[in-house]
């Protein structure tokens, strides 16, 4: 697919990715188009619809020392650090611990204290961070102090 020549980060689950993108291939599209064709380090923060379903949100923010693992049930993350660079810890979702925030449906999000077996992601340019449904992550987190990032996270809906 297109997606061969995305910086994908070495962290992917690519078996998983490419089932998904079989299942999905417009939403998919929509998402590649955008990373690739957009002035990331210009366009406006915020929402941005690519199709009925799948969506960008565009943020800047100083990545932190701590954080809480979230999880999404209805919607694969591809989180793209446009500026800066942060750690994303993985973890596979039945190893976090300590629910702090039970899911809501409206947000798509549970969160969690804590999260066993969890492997930093460098998330930067170079590197792009795809998250699925079983995946806990703890995103934004300071590589070796807090500094400032510009990120865009598509969220592109779960084929069933």
């Amino acid at each position: 697919s297109q997606w061969a020549s995305a910086p994908l980060s070495p962290a992917t689950d690519f078996a998983q990715m490419g089932e998904q993108i079989k299942a999905n291939p417009e939403e998919w599209a929509a998402a590649l188009k955008f990373l690739q064709e957009s002035d990331l380090k210009t366009i406006a923060l915020g929402r941005h619809d690519l199709t009925d379903k799948t969506y960008a949100n565009v943020q800047e923010y100083t990545s932190k020392t701590e954080n809480v693992y979230e999880a999404h049930r209805l919607y694969i993350d591809i989180q793209v650090v446009i500026s800066g660079n942060e750690n994303i810890f993985v973890a596979p979702l039945d190893k976090a611990t300590d629910v702090t925030k039970e899911y809501d449906a409206k947000g798509d999000c549970v969160l969690f204290a804590d999260a066993a077996d969890a492997k930093a992601v460098p998330a930067d340019p170079e590197n792009w961070v795809v998250l699925f449904p079983n995946e806990a992550h703890k995103p934004g987190m300071a590589v070796s102090q807090p500094s400032p990032i510009r990120k865009v996270v598509v969220k592109i809906p779960v084929a069933e």
